[in-house]
């Protein structure tokens, strides 16, 4: 092949969007070592992002982890790893809560340019929650959802290439809904699953006041 001048067709490499934190967005300072570990639900919420390789490049998973339960409240996928990826994952992590948002509730996070973006800070400063970011980095700040993403690439994704976005959502789904939150049990919890333990100590929501946050939060995005 050579003498022929002949080259075999590769396919394109696709690198994924990594962290990005050298960026003039600014920093929080790491409220989660001041609060230390949370007594109760909705105290504090831990976030981050992963990748996942489909025929057609890298797409994104972006988390919400209840610290306490440990329970995934919410999850997106998207084809960008971008602010539009955690804004929305924030908001239907609010949405999973019926909107009711307990004051002082804590978003930890990394330093990644997603989380320090202004529309994402301007989404929590509308839900009422503080923000916290991990030192720099420094993993083992977000341990909890460093892993999650071990255990969930580990166990179920290994160096599957998925087909597209549908089966990425599709194996997610499988693994967060359908076994991590109702299934698998945590020696931290005392054997219990994530939704055992919010079952026994979740606060009763208010629904009106929970549709009121959601509503406010609509009303001025549309404006």
């Amino acid at each position: 092949m050579k003498d022929l001048g002949i080259a075999g067709v590769q396919k394109k490499s696709f690198k994924p969007q990594g962290t990005d934190s050298s960026h003039g967005l600014g920093f929080t300072p790491n409220l989660l070592k001041i609060k230390g570990v949370p007594s109760a639900c909705d105290q504090v919420w831990v976030c981050d992002i992963t990748y996942l390789m489909t025929e057609n490049g890298w797409h994104y998973l972006a988390t919400v982890m209840d610290l306490c339960s440990r329970r995934i409240v919410d999850w997106e996928i998207s084809l960008s790893n971008d602010a539009d990826l955690v804004c929305k994952a924030l908001y239907e992590a609010v949405r999973t809560r019926s909107g009711f948002i307990p004051k002082g509730l804590i978003l930890h996070g990394d330093r990644g340019s997603t989380y320090a973006s202004g529309k994402h800070r301007k989404d929590l400063a509308k839900f009422g929650i503080k923000q916290s970011m991990s030192a720099k980095g420094n993993c083992y700040d977000n341990a909890a959802q460093e892993s999650f993403y071990g255990r969930y690439k580990t166990s179920s994704v290994g160096k599957y290439v998925f087909a597209d976005l549908e089966e990425v959502r599709g194996n997610a789904f499988e693994y967060i809904e359908c076994y991590y939150n109702t299934y698998r049990k945590h020696s931290s919890l005392g054997y219990k699953t994530p939704m055992q333990i919010e079952e026994k100590r979740f606060p009763p929501r208010g629904k009106e006041l929970g549709h009121a946050v959601l509503h406010s939060h609509h009303e001025t995005n549309n404006n």
